[in-house]
């Protein structure tokens, strides 16, 4: 969770911060679109929840969240 991540604190809300650079690449040309997916995409077992006993639970990212489409 290294590649975007910046801050030392406790990275429990992370995934907030993913979604918004996420949602910001999808606005921007490359090569920031580029570069934010990849990053993204090197962190996303890291980022999202893959336990759905934990969804309903847990505050956490679904793998939907990061759903992307053209």
């Amino acid at each position: 969770m290294s590649t975007i991540h910046t801050t030392t604190e406790l990275p429990q809300f992370y995934f907030l911060e993913a979604q918004s650079l996420f949602r910001f690449a999808s606005r921007v040309d490359d090569p920031y679109k580029s570069i934010l997916l990849e990053q993204l995409n090197n962190d996303i077992f890291q980022i999202i929840e893959a336990d759905s006993c934990k969804w309903s639970t847990f505050y956490c990212a679904k793998p939907f969240f990061f759903a992307y489409t053209r």
